[in-house]
């Protein structure tokens, strides 16, 4: 469904966060972060699951209620977080034009086949599809129900986060427990380099890239999807 609504890749930015991906981000470590409230977490719709949900805040001047903006860190699917310096600039600009700003985690995808990945989960499904989209939307409906917000909750994502910023954006559908529909959906996603068509992973096709530069997208969306090719 994903590959029929979602039509090109932004090759670029997923594998700059290939190469250049950041630290694990797990929310209950970050000493500046908030949890969502426990119906907002992955435990309310999946029972014995612990893991923590969480977001940075950054609220404007004024008195409100603001437009909300979820930022969602890219990664690869499998690495960085809400604490990478490089977000910074965008949290304090996005806060100084007037946007309640909440910096967000979501599960990423275990280590199997991306070089070097860090050890962050031991958990073999964590951070597959649906977990990470259902995370975003999660977020999604916690902004919602933040009576500091004006009823308009957009997205900035980059790479994988941008990914999950489109999803939120067009998807209606309920998956893995969690209740959605199209009434959630955000008002609009700027979306930088995220990666949407997950078939152009054929190194050789000619079409779909530099072969060298095509296998390493395939092992991000492999590692990502749990699929074999």
């Amino acid at each position: 469904m994903r590959r029929a609504i979602l039509q090109d890749v932004g090759w670029l930015g997923l594998v700059l966060s290939y190469f250049i991906g950041g630290g694990i981000c797990q929310g209950q470590e970050a000493p500046d972060s908030i949890p969502l409230a426990p119906q907002f977490q992955p435990g309310a719709y999946q029972p014995g699951d612990m893991t923590v949900l969480a977001r940075k805040e950054f609220v404007p001047s004024g008195t409100g209620p603001w437009p909300i903006v979820l930022v969602a860190h890219a990664g690869g699917f499998h690495t960085d977080c809400f604490n990478d310096a490089v977000l910074a600039p965008v949290y304090t600009d996005l806060q100084n034009a007037g946007f309640l700003v909440f910096g967000i985690n979501y599960r990423l995808a275990p280590p199997g086949l991306i070089p070097g990945q860090a050890d962050h989960d031991t958990d073999p499904t964590s951070g597959r599809p649906p977990e990470q989209s259902n995370d975003m939307k999660q977020h999604v409906l916690a902004a919602r129900f933040d009576n500091r917000g004006n009823g308009t909750v957009v997205v900035v994502g980059g790479s994988s986060g941008g990914s999950h910023g489109v999803w939120v954006a067009i998807d209606t559908a309920s998956e893995g427990g969690l209740n959605w529909a199209a009434i959630n959906r955000v008002a609009a996603t700027s979306s930088l380099s995220g990666a949407y068509d997950y078939s152009k992973i054929d190194p050789t096709n000619p079409d779909n890239g530099p072969p060298e530069l095509v296998k390493a997208i395939r092992q991000v969306i492999l590692n990502y999807t749990n699929l074999t090719r």
